[in-house]
């Protein structure tokens, strides 16, 4: 008979690994005609007369000591191979031009000033645009250009990240970055941020948005988000987390609500607000409090009881707050809510060098169709436990290793490694992706787009700031573990 799977999968669950691009030698893009100008010919006066400098050589030594630098030069540090990208590629070297999507759907904001948003632009007339436009920026400010391919929304289109950090800005860390997409209307540029030291935005690589940078006096966070496959922005949630419980005191103050935090007993104290709501005047916070200390969040979960100190100090200022797991859950279903499409036998099977597994496998043929894995036997022929049955895995394509594709969880209730009585509790998939392209690291809103709305949301063991989420299919089902960054951390097929 299956076992419940309990508490064996947590110390089963392994991340995966990255690695880093290569990086290619800089390539220096010249400045335009109208941000330089050439010296034909500097006239010097004398006591007798004017003599006029002809040659370049002498132009260049009668000017060095007082001529002013004029322009800027924009600099490649670290660029994909976009051999497979000739547009991309033109437009990194001035060769092509982009514009901005016409629509409110994405997030480009408050860049009227800056630039022409009917006209097309190639990379280095956007640089010299915006340094033009920012008084942070004095026309001498040189550019660095990294570039990464996106693939947002994972449909298998890629999409062109640039990122231009100017030098010598009046803000630390001062960059710009947009996001461009090959359409049939040309290259268009579906989102745009200015980012600077204490104000800035991370986007992943499948098109997730959040917050990044330093806290500003005490306070962290903004909005998260995500581009689709058509870089259209979607609101998720906003979030603000004050490292001070008298910054988080002072902006309830605001909205006329008084919370005293003066006594010795806050010390330690933190809180974070969450409001799903994109329009400012239409938000609903939600708050959540943390003790802390040099090594970090206690785990005592009393503090969040009725009848506690804090617990009964925010309820006499009327203010609603929430434990950990609580807040999560109410994050995710506010994430995932929205249309939900059914899980199919095709959802619980999975492909692998060319086999297809699922639920009516036998794990005689995984190891007909692919050999034990590597390092087998050094793994104690794949041992979990000896409660429940037997347990042990297949894990290809090598035992023990944190970058698996995927792994099969085998019983035998006779209390034997094989034999007819073995069959397959579940599947663990990790760098193998689910039927709809979904895989360990991949941002939660990929289960939005792909999966929708779950049937089930639930705790993760004893991380309450974590959670599982579970599409149903009746005879079998996908469970997703969901980390405390809103990341997949596990796949799970069982039935």
């Amino acid at each position: 008979m299956k076992k419940p799977i309990a508490g064996i999968m947590a110390v089963m669950m392994l991340t995966g690994c990255a690695l880093n691009a290569p990086k290619e030698e800089p390539i220096i893009m010249e400045p335009t005609e109208e941000a330089t100008s050439a010296i034909t010919q500097v006239e010097i006066s004398t006591d007798e007369a004017k003599e006029n400098i002809t040659t370049e050589e002498e132009a260049a030594v009668a000017t060095t000591a007082e001529e002013p630098k004029n322009g800027m030069t924009t600099t490649f540090r670290d660029t994909p191979d976009l051999t497979a990208f000739p547009t991309f590629d033109a437009f990194l070297k001035d060769e092509a031009k982009a514009h901005f999507a016409d629509s409110a759907d994405y997030r480009i904001k408050d860049l009227e000033d800056a630039f022409d948003l009917t006209a097309d632009y190639t990379l280095q007339e956007l640089i010299e645009a915006f340094e033009g436009s920012s008084f942070a920026l004095d026309g001498t400010n040189d550019a660095h250009v990294d570039a990464r391919l996106l693939d947002c929304g994972k449909d298998g289109a890629n999409e062109l990240a640039v990122d231009v950090a100017f030098t010598e800005s009046k803000f630390d860390d001062h960059a710009i970055e947009f996001i461009l997409k090959d359409t049939a209307d040309g290259l268009t540029i579906g989102y745009f941020k200015e980012n600077m030291f204490r104000n800035e935005e991370a986007v992943s690589s499948d098109g997730a948005v959040s917050p990044a940078g330093a806290a500003s006096h005490d306070i962290w966070g903004g909005d998260y988000g995500y581009l689709d496959a058509e870089l259209r922005w979607h609101y998720l949630y906003t979030e603000y987390y004050y490292l001070e419980i008298s910054g988080y005191a002072h902006s309830m103050e605001s909205v006329g609500i008084n919370l005293d935090v003066s006594g010795a007993e806050w010390k330690g104290i933190q809180a974070t607000k969450y409001a799903f709501e994109e329009d400012p005047a239409d938000r609903t916070w939600y708050t959540i409090y943390t003790l802390c200390d040099d090594k970090g969040a206690h785990k005592d979960l009393s503090i969040y009881d009725e009848g506690s100190y804090y617990k009964n100090a925010f309820d006499a200022a009327g203010i609603a707050t929430y434990s950990p797991y609580e807040i999560k859950e109410l994050m995710v279903k506010n994430i995932l809510r929205g249309n939900k499409s059914p899980i199919t036998l095709e959802d619980v099977t999975f492909s692998y060098n060319g086999n297809t597994f699922g639920p009516s496998t036998n794990w005689k043929e995984i190891v007909d169709a692919l050999g034990y894995p590597e390092r087998y036997e050094e793994s104690n022929y794949g041992f979990v436990s000896a409660e429940a049955g037997y347990r042990w895995n297949l894990c290809y394509p090598e035992a023990m290793a944190s970058d698996y594709g995927f792994e099969a969880v085998l019983v035998n209730d006779d209390m034997k490694r094989e034999g007819p009585a073995t069959y397959i509790d579940f599947y663990l998939l990790n760098t193998t992706p689910t039927a709809r392209g979904i895989q360990v690291g991949d941002s939660i809103v990929l289960l939005k787009e792909k999966y929708g709305e779950p049937d089930s949301i639930e705790p993760f063991y004893n991380t309450p700031d974590w959670c599982y989420v579970t599409y149903d299919g009746g005879t079998a089902k996908l469970r997703f573990a969901i980390n405390n960054y809103n990341e997949i951390f596990s796949i799970t097929i069982d039935w």
